[in-house]
């Protein structure tokens, strides 16, 4: 009876039989009270659930004059929005997900919804799931799914009945209902400033979770070229990966055979009320879908055992629409980055670390994912990216529907790629011959008005891409090109640079180290360490090689390329990790650089992670000596250390020793490309030196002052204030500052370091006052680790010089031999001058020429007057010619002289020429490459001479 007195109030006859829509007559005329009306159909409709009032309703909408029906809405209008549970249904292989629409006013009856979940027809091992892990993903779930039902009507209060939320974990729902619904307020004219506000729960944020996963990847698949290039690489890549879809269409089907991977097929199953309250008035709109999918597939990773859930969101996805009431409005606002990093903090902060979400495609804007696309004929009668198909008919020929953005972008992309009639036959239509589509193509060039709300690159893609479709015959006489041609074109300057420009790899992305191409750029020393870390990280990972020279034992998982070519195998490659050798100048990675191609080396790998109990140690000269010196005193203070780097051990091989204090000796190569400073930096001198290498001397002391560059207050930088530059360097970062000339000095035959007495003199067995500044540097970085004066005082007492510095070979037929071979700047040769100033008979000098300016060191050679002196090319003619001039200056002549590129030469010169008692010294003031293969090869060889020669 009820119901039948609501019926007449409404306007009908109680008597019609409405459920039979062909009942002659039809339904009956209704009365006035239009609102009234509607709104008690409405309630009507939720609260009996009978067949009746679909068709009341549906009639009531035709001829309901429309402009009331946004004002019908606030009758009865719910403003208390429920998630009210969520049940598993493991039989049934289904979760169900309850919601309510209340309003506070009494009497109202609320609106109940029902939403489910589907798992494919596939065994779940219940008895392994990690039920705790499940739980939290459910919950998360619920509220995923929750924003379709909650934009009805938008109500401020927002209540759960079955779990509670912390304050970050609120805030991460309300941003992503605010800004994944932003389309759909600007729509509908919502002012969406503090609307969505989820409780904050007084609880305590659980720990996330510890879960162990098969190192495998669920792959969400649409069927579009998105899609199809991630599963590509993959593949190249050799990850173990599946498919997985959230509903199933012939475009997903199809592909996914091409592919050749199994499936994961969830459905979703919508509560029908909702698109009855949408019929109605309720709002309606976009949201944010791809949470939707993104959540679902984390589930689905759970309960099918995938480590890493891995989506195909482009670089484009970042880009906005329109501004709105002060913020951004993004149609993909949920495949773009930003909810991406919020995403996988969510789950690392409230759920697991272990289940890892990230975009493979985050690099690449759509135009080069395009350009890979193109590689893959095999996909282009199958593949689809036209949201608008699953309203069509399934036939092959109406896959794209032609008309919206989508097609049109798609198409702009494509054409830049393949040739027209490949293009044409895709789409069964040439879209650029369609001049009704120009006001479109006007929208995704950027002419007029704003990005459209699609799934769309930006502008520049489009022009970009139609720019080099312009150049193509088959496509100059199409309307849209002759266009763009004579309207467009010529505002681009240089579309061969707007091409370059987006087909750049975006640096800011999550994608794991094993997820991308990497290339090992030399298989030196460094090249190896790269390779052995990244085997022990990922033991299946592929990766290339290249060296100009033939490489041995190269693991097997390495395809190497040698030989005058092996460059070229770069411009492959995501990530490049090249070795100190080559200089970042080189031509080819200057390319790969401004293609956004990462080029980094096992220093950022190691500072990446240790930078924060690292002693990072650079110069000019000294540093072997100085990190050597840190090194000891921290070892004899009782502290677990390791010395990395030029001087020491692989720096990856101890990375995950957490208990370690690393002292690093950083050269400028190693520094060029530092993205990371250590957290103690000592810098103790600045001389030319490598400047073919850095391009320079600017770009050479710019390399070395990274090793401060990057510290924070926190961070600690020790200098040598000599050096002007040094000062400025110190001025300019914000770490504490210690100027160790200061605090070091020598009195009364003893080192001291801040007013206290360290060591005797007598005791120090390393030479020149060089060295014991180097000692005052140690000393201030062993400090800041507490390490006492005693133990100081014990490491450098037992510390002698290194091998090829001031190294003494020993003392032949009465003369004292020393190998500083490492010396091979001018100002450490000066350096070791000044120890044997008093005694100096015999100095070997020379070797590639890298146009250091010689003239103070000559001018402190002829001050010195040394018995004889020897010359290897090619810098020795210049040293030679410098002092002549200072020999004349200083009106005095040059001693004996030899020139030679023999070592045994040179060695038995200075037996022949050296007094009785004086000192032979090796220190070349130049590299050692001309000759030798390195100062370790130079040294060597020195002392076998000094040896073969003692006994003649």
């Amino acid at each position: 009876m009820a119901m039948q007195r609501l019926l007449v109030f409404c306007g009908y006859a109680p008597t019609a039989d409405l459920s039979k829509k062909d009942r002659g007559g039809g339904l009956p005329r209704r009365r006035k009270g239009v609102k009234t009306r509607m709104a008690a159909l409405i309630n009507a409709k939720c609260l009996y659930k009978k067949p009746i009032f679909d068709i009341i309703i549906n009639d009531f909408i035709k001829t309901a004059p429309w402009k009331l029906m946004p004002k019908t809405r606030k009758i009865h209008r719910p403003n208390v929005f429920v998630f009210d549970k969520y049940v598993l249904n493991r039989a049934g292989r289904s979760v169900s997900f309850f919601y309510r629409l209340e309003r506070t006013a009494a009497g109202t009856k609320p609106i109940a919804f029902e939403e489910k979940i589907f798992f494919p027809d596939k065994k779940i091992n219940w008895n392994k799931v990690n039920w705790e892990l499940l739980n939290r993903l459910l919950f998360d779930l619920h509220l995923a799914l929750g924003v379709s039902y909650y934009k009805t009507y938008c109500p401020k209060k927002i209540v759960l009945e079955q779990g509670g939320l912390t304050k970050d974990e609120a805030a991460f729902w309300n941003k992503l209902y605010t800004k994944g619904l932003g389309e759909f307020f600007y729509k509908n004219k919502i002012d969406f400033r503090g609307l969505v506000r989820f409780p904050v729960a007084k609880k305590i944020l659980p720990a996330p979770l510890a879960v162990k996963l098969k190192e495998r990847c669920l792959l969400p698949w649409g069927g579009g070229k998105e899609s199809i290039v991630s599963a590509e690489k993959l593949k190249s890549l050799g990850h173990d990966f599946a498919l997985f879809s959230l509903g199933d269409s012939e475009a997903q089907q199809n592909t996914a055979k091409v592919i050749g991977q199994s499936r994961l097929v969830f459905e979703r199953r919508l509560d029908q009320q909702l698109f009855a309250l949408n019929k109605a008035g309720a709002a309606n709109g976009h949201i944010p879908i791809s949470s939707i999918y993104s959540f679902v597939a984390l589930l689905a990773a759970a309960l099918y055992d995938y480590k890493h859930v891995v989506f195909s969101n482009e670089a484009s996805a970042n880009l906005g629409n329109v501004k709105y009431l002060g913020a951004e409005i993004n149609h993909q606002y949920s495949k773009s980055l930003e909810f991406e990093n919020d995403l996988r903090q969510h789950l690392a902060r409230s759920v697991t670390p272990d289940l890892d979400y990230f975009s493979l495609l985050r690099p690449y804007s759509e135009f080069r994912i395009a350009s890979e696309f193109a590689n893959h004929p095999e996909y282009f009668s199958s593949f689809v990216s036209c949201n608008r198909q699953y309203q069509l008919n399934k036939d092959a020929r109406t896959r794209w529907c032609g008309r919206c953005p989508k097609c049109a972008f798609v198409f702009s992309q494509l054409a830049a790629y393949l040739p027209k009639e490949t293009v044409v036959a895709i789409f069964n239509k040439d879209l650029l011959s369609d001049a009704a589509l120009l006001p479109l193509f006007q929208e995704l060039w950027g002419e007029k008005r704003f990005k459209p709300f699609e799934c769309v690159g930006d502008a520049k893609e489009v022009n970009a891409a139609l720019a080099i479709a312009a150049g193509k015959p088959a496509w100059k006489n199409a309307p849209l090109i002759k266009y763009f041609a004579k309207n467009r074109l010529p505002r681009i300057k240089n579309a061969g640079a707007l091409a370059a420009d987006v087909l750049k790899i975006a640096p800011e992305h999550n994608v794991p180290l094993n997820f991308q191409k990497i290339t090992i750029l030399g298989y030196a020393n460094e090249g190896r360490y790269a390779a052995r870390h990244l085997l022990k990280l990922y033991p299946t990972l592929q990766f290339t090689v290249s060296d100009a020279k033939p490489v041995e034992n190269a693991p097997p998982q390495a395809t190497v390329v040698t030989g005058p070519n092996y460059l070229q195998t770069i411009y492959e490659a995501d990530v490049i990790i090249k070795t100190q050798g080559m200089s970042d100048r080189k031509s080819e990675l200057v390319v790969a650089r401004a293609m956004g191609q990462k080029i980094t080396s096992i220093t950022n790998i190691f500072l990446a992670q240790a930078a924060g109990r690292t002693i990072g140690v650079t110069g000019t000269k000294g540093k072997s000596t100085t990190a050597s010196l840190i090194h000891a005193m921290l070892v004899a203070g009782g502290l677990a250390s390791e010395l990395v780097g030029n001087i020491g051990a692989d720096p990856l091989e101890h990375l995950n020793d957490p208990d370690k204090i690393f002292v690093y000796e950083l050269s400028s190569h190693q520094l060029s490309i530092a993205e990371k400073s250590p957290h103690t930096a000592v810098f103790i001198n600045i001389f030319p030196d490598h400047l073919p290498y850095h391009g320079g001397f600017d770009n050479y002391f710019a390399a070395k002052a990274n090793i401060a560059k990057y510290q924070n207050a926190g961070d600690t930088f020790i200098y040598n204030s000599d050096h002007a530059l040094l000062r400025q360097l110190a001025a300019a970062v914000p770490a504490k500052k210690i100027d160790y000339l200061k605090k070091g000095s020598i009195a009364k035959d003893w080192l001291r370091y801040g007013g206290k007495r360290i060591c005797p003199l007598s005791e120090i067995r390393l030479l020149g006052r060089h060295n014991l500044e180097n000692i005052f540097a140690a000393i201030a970085a062993a400090k800041i680790y507490g390490v006492n004066d005693a133990a100081i005082r014990a490491a450098l007492k037992n510390f002698t010089n290194l091998k090829h510095r001031l190294d003494f070979v020993g003392r032949y037929r009465d003369l004292d031999f020393y190998d500083d071979a490492i010396s091979t700047t001018p100002e450490s040769t000066m350096a070791a001058l000044a120890v044997f100033k008093d005694r100096l008979g015999a100095i070997i000098l020379g070797g590639e020429d890298r146009g250091y300016d010689f003239a103070e060191l000559a001018k402190e050679l002829v001050a010195v007057k040394p018995d004889g002196l020897v010359f290897f090319p090619d810098s020795g003619a210049r040293i030679f010619a410098a002092l002549q001039a200072a020999a004349k200056n200083a009106k005095t002549e040059l001693p004996p002289h030899l020139f030679t590129s023999q070592m045994e030469e040179a060695v038995k010169f200075c037996y022949g020429h050296a007094q009785p008692g004086k000192v032979c010294l090796l220190s070349t003031a130049s590299p050692s490459y001309t000759l030798f293969k390195n100062f370790e090869d130079k040294g060597d060889r020195f002392q076998q001479a000094v040896k073969k020669f003692a006994k003649t």
